[in-house]
């Protein structure tokens, strides 16, 4: 009995260290998207305001790179949670 108790444990702490990774992988997400996308914005408004196009051009730059680094960060923590 103890020992498949035992089991039982760490069969739910493993599953809970999956479920906390993938949590954080969709927070880390957001985060750097919302971030990159606020960041490009703001960017881009200056640039708009100044008539500034290269300023314009800096502005999609964040957010598309954002965009990317997102992205990596994401499957980076994902794969701490041994989806498979």
């Amino acid at each position: 009995m103890d020992e498949e108790l035992l089991r039982a444990v760490k069969r739910l702490e493993e599953s809970t260290n999956r479920t906390t990774y993938a949590v954080r992988a969709l927070v880390r997400f957001i985060f750097i998207q919302l971030s990159a996308t606020t960041i490009g914005s703001v960017t881009a408004a200056i640039a708009a305001a100044l008539g500034w196009a290269w300023l314009g051009w800096v502005a999609g730059a964040i957010t598309t790179l954002g965009l990317f680094w997102a992205g990596i960060a994401a499957r980076a923590e994902l794969r701490k949670s041994k989806p498979h």
